[in-house]
């Protein structure tokens, strides 16, 4: 009972913060209470970045196909645009089921959740994880969305390449493997205890 009470608590103040209604009224202090809030709170946040991407002139898309604990093949969806401020932001959009994780079905679910929103026009460049399914020539994803929209950049996210090469460089260095067997040892150990995350932190 005590962990949904510091659940609600902390789901109120952020609804505060946000000017978010409290709906449904969170005196019935429950689990099911709290996932409504919660449903609440999403959906008041995704109504507030599509009214600030409806004003955007241009978006870019970021993609990468994943499978949850069930095996279902999920497609996460980011966008970048520029807001009314001139900042450019870049949100989590979406996280969507798919049916297939070749470039055809990867290529039909983004397709059809921009257009849905009325998005897809104002995409002008699509990065991915540089997988022959998302940047092949002919029949990649990138390739489809060009063959649609004629002027859009089909890129490999920067931050990946570097972490590829620092990958394979790592691999040519044995001392480089055991020290990774070491961090990633000390990580597992540390998460697995809320003490020792905050000795850490």
């Amino acid at each position: 009972a005590s962990h949904f009470k510091a659940e609600i608590e902390l789901i109120e103040d952020s609804a505060k913060d946000m000017h978010c209604e409290m709906l449904p009224d969170g005196s019935n202090r429950n689990k099911d209470e709290c996932k409504k809030i919660m449903l609440e709170l999403r959906k008041h946040l995704h109504g507030k970045l599509l009214k600030k991407l409806k004003e955007a002139r241009v978006i870019t898309v970021s993609i990468d196909e994943s499978t949850d604990v069930s095996t279902k093949e999920m497609l996460v969806v980011y966008l970048t645009f520029v807001d009314e401020s001139g900042e450019a932001c870049v949100e989590h959009f979406k996280l969507v089921r798919m049916f297939g994780t070749d470039a055809g079905s990867i290529y039909t679910t983004l397709k059809s959740l921009l257009e849905e929103q009325g998005l897809w026009k104002k995409t002008v460049a699509h990065g991915s994880d540089g997988a022959s399914a998302m940047t092949g020539l002919k029949n990649g994803v990138g390739a489809k969305m060009r063959a649609d929209l004629t002027w859009i950049l089909a890129l490999h996210c920067i931050n990946q390449k570097p972490a590829l090469g620092a990958n394979d460089a790592a691999n040519l260095v044995a001392f480089s493997s055991e020290m990774d067997k070491l961090f990633r040892g000390i990580g597992r150990l540390v998460r697995k205890s809320a003490k020792r995350l905050e000795r850490l932190a």
